[in-house]
């Protein structure tokens, strides 16, 4: 695969995550999906969720646009962009469509994830025709150790965007043999070896396609499983195979800003659409326009305000993040600890802002051709996430602020 980017890559920038030109790459990014990519998402809303999945244009735009694919490696032909740079497009997709906005953000980080294994794993994945990962990492399915590698069994849900994924990365609590101590390993699999179903029948998200598979008796070999300690710790086969500060940094640490990256986007995206309707109807001085009162001038003043704390938490989360990593490539107890408060409070903060829009804009906003609807929707649906729910965040930092340890296992 090409890289559509290529030419702007410098060596210095190569050489350093911080180089200006990464900012002016980004920008032209950013530029490119607020005026063309966002225009197209929003044209195809609607038809993506009867589908329950993103449709295949929709795709193949995001790869023309040269979107796919910004972390894949200097050594497999890509250009290693920083990963705050993916996350910053795919903040800007949400706005566009909530469920690109998560699959591409999920599907992407994943690359962080492969370059964990060993190089020949790594080598076989990048030359796959479709080299994106979905994921399912709770081990709701079996694993059993086997000559030269694992036994799978079972039934994995979520797998969010994986229609248009060649591999999988599966959970599973396994002994590395039959005398040893269960652990949680994290197996690479070709979506050809699983047998995907189309259960995904849900009030929200709906096109984010994400199916369950299903794997009966499959072989693993042992260079495609790694353990959750090489993960979180990187210290599996594939570290420090690539230059890149960001594939010497803890993974869950990174991957932690994929899952709420688009929910600010989506609930802007109702927000815009409800003052614009209620502007015009302001302007055209309509007779009782619930603009004129006070209550609703001051809700959209506060939700408006909910909105920007929601960006600005997130983003001064991944700024400090990536400054760290890029300065230490690793990141601070205390700066992860801190992640897990402001990602979900940013989650929060966007769920609390449509639950009062909603109610304020009226029986017509209830109609599926409205983005509110699907917005008050989404952002519901993402909030309950593991991995977003306020209440684990809070908990762990209310005991740490009290002088406790940690109450949640990942950070």
């Amino acid at each position: 695969m090409t890289n559509k980017y290529d030419e702007f890559i410098t060596d210095t920038m190569k050489a350093n995550p911080s180089d200006p030109g990464w900012a002016a790459l980004e920008a032209r990014l950013i530029k490119l999906v607020d005026e063309e990519i966002n225009p197209f998402l929003r044209s195809k809303g609607r038809e993506m969720e009867q589908a329950r999945h993103i449709t295949p244009d929709v795709i193949e735009r995001l790869m023309d646009a040269g979107l796919m694919q910004l972390l894949r490696p200097l050594m497999f032909g890509g250009i290693e962009a920083p990963m705050e740079v993916m996350y910053r497009v795919g903040r800007r997709l949400g706005y566009g469509d909530g469920s690109v906005s998560w699959v591409y953000t999920v599907a992407n980080s994943h690359d962080h994830t492969i370059a964990m294994y060993p190089k020949h794993v790594q080598e076989e994945y990048w030359a796959s025709a479709r080299p994106l990962a979905a994921s399912s990492f709770i081990p709701t399915g079996n694993a059993a150790p086997a000559d030269g590698g694992f036994t799978l069994n079972g039934r994995w849900g979520f797998c969010s965007g994986i229609d248009y994924c060649d591999w999988i990365i599966i959970g599973g609590v396994a002994p590395a043999d039959a005398n040893s101590v269960p652990t949680m390993r994290y197996f690479l699999v070709p979506t050809s070896q699983c047998r995907i179903v189309d259960d995904w029948h849900v009030s929200a998200m709906r096109a984010t396609g994400s199916k369950a598979v299903f794997l009966d008796d499959l072989f693993v070999p042992a260079e495609r499983a790694l353990t959750d300690q090489e993960v979180s710790e990187n210290k599996a086969p594939g570290s420090g195979l690539h230059p890149s500060p960001m594939f010497a940094a803890p993974a869950w640490t990174l991957q932690g800003f994929s899952i709420g990256a688009a929910v600010s986007g989506i609930a802007r995206a109702g927000f815009d659409e409800l003052l614009t309707d209620f502007r015009g109807r302001y302007e055209r001085k309509e007779p009782m326009i619930m603009g004129k009162l006070g209550a609703v001038q001051t809700h959209f003043s506060e939700v408006k305000a909910m909105l920007d704390c929601s960006d600005m938490f997130y983003e001064s989360a991944l700024t400090e993040t990536f400054r760290q990593v890029n300065e230490t490539r690793t990141v601070t107890l205390e700066r992860r600890l801190q992640n897990r408060r402001d990602l979900s409070y940013s989650v929060l903060n966007a769920k609390r802002a449509v639950d009062i829009l909603l109610p304020m804009a009226g029986a017509r906003y209830i109609a599926e051709d409205k983005l509110l609807q699907r917005s008050w929707r989404d952002v519901g649906a993402a909030s309950t996430h593991p991995a977003l729910n306020w209440d684990g965040p809070a908990l762990s930092g209310g005991n740490v602020l009290l002088g406790g340890e940690p109450t949640e296992p990942r950070y």
